[in-house]
């Protein structure tokens, strides 16, 4: 990592965390207990276009520490196999959502994925 990669991670990943994050749940395909970690959520609507015939899927971007244990490692996700559990709108009710997509935007210090 760079010495600005270091930095950023130690304060300013941590801020937006702080300021802009809300608590998820992050279980993988192994069925290891829940990790719950802080994300930043994007629920602008974005809708997945399935085969045709099928209904669109509302998705949700969420972004999170590139660290094992206050975050997710994108090396560690499984997509179609690991899940959040996240609530569609701001202060709802929780539900589990399969990790689809790990998104090329992804650096060394965030992790960013799509949810279905």
């Amino acid at each position: 990592m760079t010495r600005f990669s270091n930095v950023w991670n130690r304060t300013a990943a941590k801020s937006f965390g702080r300021q802009f994050g809300e608590s998820i749940g992050y279980t993988n395909r192994a069925g290891d207990p829940v990790r719950t970690i802080t994300a930043r959520v994007i629920r602008d609507p974005m809708t997945i276009m399935a085969e045709a015939g099928d209904v669109p899927v509302h998705a949700m971007i969420i972004s999170v520490e590139n660290d094992s244990t206050a975050g997710i490692t994108s090396d560690e996700i499984n997509t179609g196999g690991d899940y959040v559990s996240v609530a569609p709108r701001a202060g709802g009710t929780a539900e589990d959502r399969t990790i689809v997509q790990v998104l090329p935007t992804s650096t060394a210090t965030n992790t960013r994925f799509v949810v279905e």
